[in-house]
């Protein structure tokens, strides 16, 4: 008996608390706004078309570029401010209310890492929050092609514009 309680606290332990990540859908409404950021930021930050495909399944990569793509991402967006500190509140408005408790949390959390360089402190963020929060947003799957179709279109009238 004092072994499976023993067991359970670790899983808890080690899993955070959760046994399995939930990913929930990111909000529709908002979806336009980051596509036009999305196509911006893989201009802005040199980085490649697969960078969106990492960080769309919730994935890190330590590839400079994708890291200045993430704070590109969290600046141009409003959900960091230049010194790559997180907009706590207005990431909670991302997700829905009967997660915000828990996701505020973990939030509060990875916000804390001790970072100097922007790029670095929105990175270590967003590394700390796909890792330990048992809520990470997505784009739902019957939607991805239209968004990524959308997205595509924006990124080449970026380019060739």
């Amino acid at each position: 008996m004092v072994c499976l309680v023993f067991s359970l606290l670790l899983v808890l332990l080690v899993t955070g608390g959760y046994a399995e990540q939930r990913k929930v859908p990111f909000p529709a409404e908002k979806m336009g706004m980051f596509l036009r950021v999305y196509a911006n930021c893989i201009v802005e930050s040199g980085t490649i078309w697969e960078s969106l495909v990492v960080l769309k399944e919730g994935r890190m990569s330590d590839n400079n570029n994708f890291r200045k793509y993430v704070y590109c991402v969290f600046t141009s967006s409003g959900y960091s401010n230049k010194d790559g500190h997180i907009q706590e509140e207005k990431s909670l408005e991302l997700f829905p209310e009967s997660d915000r408790q828990i996701v505020k949390e973990q939030i509060v959390e990875c916000n804390k890492n001790q970072e100097v360089d922007p790029v670095d402190k929105v990175s270590a963020f967003y590394k700390c929050f796909i890792e330990k929060s048992p809520v990470i947003l997505t784009i739902k799957p019957v939607d991805e092609t239209k968004y990524f179709k959308d997205l595509r279109t924006n990124l080449l009238q970026k380019v060739f514009s």
